[in-house]
């Protein structure tokens, strides 16, 4: 079980890089049962956010990429009271916003690792060893 955010999951509809790859090792992972990929509601917002200002993005590769991201079968874990208090507190802990701290928070409830390509993101809360960074 894992949890990933944005930054490793739009990976997986664009060409190239070494990054690429290890992200797309996780997508297949996770449809072959390997591993079981959580994320909060808020990565289809930002991720639909992040596609729309790809000029190379049409009306119709966002209606395919998302039908395959949902065809994926992702946990899609919805927050609540407490969860939105840790992600706050997260954010004021380590000077990151509240969209990051809401990963890390999943991941720290459900006991797992949190896997980012976002280096900045990766330093800044160091110190949580189950935050890792896609090599």
């Amino acid at each position: 079980m894992v949890v990933l955010d944005t930054s490793i999951i739009i990976k997986w509809y664009q060409p190239g890089e070494k990054a690429n790859e290890d992200a797309l090792k996780l997508k297949e992972k996770h449809a072959l049962g390997d591993e079981t990929i959580h994320v909060p509601t808020l990565l289809f917002w930002e991720l639909t956010n992040a596609l729309a200002f790809k000029k190379e993005i049409t009306q119709k590769d966002i209606k395919e990429i998302l039908g395959n991201l949902f065809m994926l079968g992702l946990v899609v874990d919805e927050f609540y009271q407490e969860e939105f208090a840790q992600a706050f507190f997260l954010a004021r802990k380590f000077g990151i916003s509240v969209y990051d701290a809401t990963y890390i928070a999943l991941a720290q409830k459900l006991g797992c690792q949190f896997i980012t390509a976002d280096r900045k993101l990766q330093r800044k809360v160091k110190p949580l060893k189950f935050v890792k960074l896609l090599s």
